[in-house]
């Protein structure tokens, strides 16, 4: 069966949450270094692509990545490229080859301020919700840290813009958008998330 191409999914999308998990019982991003290449992967190939990003978050098995972008297809692209590239850089490195992520990663469009906000309260609560962190400022492979700071690639003139659009903001953050509901489903049986 074919699939169907994202992009005629999420017509007229802009901004999207992505969720990339590793292979089962493969911890991705287990060393810092890893997830420090990471970032760094996605920070080159969204100036690559005409990606932005909104928000980040590496934990050991899995990331996320609020983007946005004029055309899903740039996000497509982007995509095939941070995870083609880091597969490549993981393999390299544990002298292995094959998959390492579990198929394609999963996006969910995001249309409303609300939902952007949302989602973007949920990666930055990643962290705390998986008892690596107390709070999610201190998480060093978060955004959250960056907010703070305003020092690396995140996009601050685009959020500036959610966050006037959206009054009750962190309150109204909490609630799930498609990915967090299917991932809370497996919270259980996950230990790093």
């Amino acid at each position: 069966m074919t699939r169907v191409a994202r992009g005629s999914i999420f017509s007229g999308a802009k901004h999207f949450h992505v969720l990339t998990d590793g292979l089962p019982g493969l911890d991705v991003f287990r060393e810092p270094n890893m997830k420090n290449f990471y970032l760094v992967t996605v920070e080159e190939k969204a100036k690559d692509t005409g990606v932005s990003v909104l928000a980040y978050c590496v934990m050991q098995n899995h990331s996320h990545l609020i983007v946005t972008s004029d055309d899903v297809q740039n996000i497509s692209e982007f995509m095939r490229r941070v995870n083609t590239t880091y597969a490549k850089f993981f393999n390299r490195i544990n002298g292995r080859s094959g998959y390492v992520f579990n198929g394609r990663y999963e996006s969910d469009a995001l249309k409303t301020s609300d939902e952007i906000l949302s989602a973007i309260y949920f990666v930055h609560n990643n962290p705390v919700k998986a008892r690596v962190a107390v709070n999610s400022g201190e998480y060093l492979y978060s955004s959250a840290k960056d907010y703070i700071n305003q020092l690396s690639f995140i996009d601050y003139k685009e959020l500036k813009g959610f966050s006037k659009k959206c009054r009750n903001f962190p309150r109204t953050a909490a609630a799930p958008t498609n990915i967090n509901s299917k991932r809370q489903n497996l919270t259980k049986t996950a230990t790093t998330f």
